[in-house]
């Protein structure tokens, strides 16, 4: 907290260190099961990672796949769901199907939707994680 507040003083609440540091802190306060500590800060973060480099940014579509882990570990469910669906259209896009962190967050998805019992939503994304993965492997 010390050093965010420190790089906001130097730096400015929107300079891409201070961002990195609010980013950091999040990652603390999840450590320590401070998840409306960081749900607050990480919307803080995607909002001037948006405002600063644009919504389809991939350090932006880090941030919101951050907080769809964030969302479900809170139990909101819905929310997840609707941003994790948004945030892999947004990879698929920027940064294709098969980037690791487009795969990643398709396994997020398909996780919550396994321990929820929808096995018909989760599949699908799986099976299109192991295609890519295939793919790769024999390449």
């Amino acid at each position: 907290m010390v050093a965010m507040e420190g790089m906001k003083q130097v730096l400015g609440g929107d300079h891409p260190y201070t961002l990195r540091a609010m980013s950091n802190l999040v990652v603390t306060y999840w450590k320590q099961g401070h998840w409306n500590d960081a749900e607050v800060l990480q919307v803080v973060t995607m909002e001037k990672t948006k405002q600063m480099l644009r919504n389809d940014h991939p350090c932006t579509l880090e941030n919101m796949a951050n907080l769809t882990n964030t969302f479900r570990d809170q139990g909101h469910l819905k929310d997840t769901e609707v941003l994790s669906v948004g945030v892999i259209e947004k990879m698929k896009w920027v940064l294709r199907d098969g980037h690791p962190d487009t795969l990643k967050s398709m396994l997020s998805l398909a996780a919550m939707y396994r321990g929820l019992g929808h096995m018909d939503d989760a599949e699908p994304l799986e099976a299109t994680v192991e295609e890519h993965r295939k793919c790769h492997a024999n390449s």
